[in-house]
C-alpha cells in the first residue's frame, strides 16, 4: 500500500485511487457508519489506512464480510 498523504490516514482522493473508480461506491457502502477523520485545516474526510487494508483484504479474500471489529 502506498503512504498515506496525510497523518491521520489517506485523504479521499488517495483513498479512491488506492480503492479504484469499480470499487469506490461498495467501499463507500462498506464505511457508512465507521468512523472516519477530518482533517482540522481544510475539513476534508480522511480514511483511516486501517480501514480501507481491511476492505482491500476482504476483497481479495472473497469474504463477503469482514469480521466485526470495534474501534
Amino acid at each position: 500500500m502506498e503512504k498515506p498523504e496525510h497523518e491521520l490516514g489517506y485523504p479521499e482522493p488517495q483513498a479512491k485511487r488506492i480503492v479504484g473508480k469499480g470499487l469506490w461506491d461498495d467501499f463507500a457502502n462498506w464505511m457508512a457508519g465507521q468512523t472516519v477523520a477530518v482533517d482540522e485545516v481544510n475539513g476534508a474526510t480522511i480514511y483511516y489506512t486501517y480501514d480501507v487494508q481491511r476492505y482491500l483484504d476482504m476483497k481479495r479474500t472473497g469474504r463477503k464480510e469482514h469480521p466485526l471489529e470495534w474501534d
